[in-house]
């Protein structure tokens, strides 16, 4: 079975992370204070303490990026098949909080780092795997979206369809999330460094 085309899930979605990106980069330029209490909001989250605490076994510290993202993609992805009948229609409210949260907080912390060290190294030190990172989260969440609006048009219909959703998302969102979690742990510190 074919999906159906996700293409307006994923410009509805790519809208929504664009203008809470850019509505980051203009609250935090506004007062820097935002962009630090993002910064410090995810830094002192526990994923993060313990990332610094095993920073020094570098294979430690890709599973727990890897990890760390494929579930904020579940997050975006599961809830579709997890809310039973008219529930459905709340996916968009929690998709919207979470690529809106996510994009307020990249925007202000990019914006931040780039007062601080430069902009060539605020957008190296983000863009080698946030495009694959965040191109991930789109497709995560326009899957979701679009599964749960198929199964609100017809229930019996919606469940049997399921697969081929999450074939898609294991097909492509996984190693999405793969390939940016390598290129964040092996790569972006060296693009940095070499530019300091």
């Amino acid at each position: 079975m074919d999906l159906p085309p996700i293409r307006y899930a994923v410009l509805l979605v790519s809208l929504l992370l664009g203008i809470t990106l850019l509505l980051g980069v203009v609250l935090a330029s506004d007062d820097l204070a935002v962009a630090k209490g993002f910064r410090d909001r995810y830094t002192s989250s526990i994923s993060t303490r313990i990332l610094h605490a095993y920073a020094a076994n570098i294979h430690v510290t890709f599973l727990m990026i890897f990890g760390g993202n494929l579930l904020l993609n579940c997050m975006l992805f599961l809830p579709a098949r997890l809310l039973q009948h008219r529930s459905a229609i709340l996916l968009p409210i929690f998709v919207t909080a979470v690529v809106g949260y996510n994009g307020l907080m990249v925007g202000s912390i990019v914006y931040l780092c780039a007062v601080q060290r430069g902009l060539t190294i605020a957008l190296a030190a983000v863009l080698p795997h946030g495009i694959i990172e965040l191109s991930a989260m789109i497709l995560a969440a326009a899957l979701g979206l679009t599964y749960a609006f198929r199964y609100l048009q017809d229930e019996r219909r919606g469940e049997r369809e399921f697969r081929p959703y999450a074939d898609a998302f294991m097909a492509l969102v996984t190693p999405m999330v793969a390939v940016a979690a390598l290129i964040e742990t092996y790569l972006t510190h060296l693009i940095v460094y070499s530019m300091v």
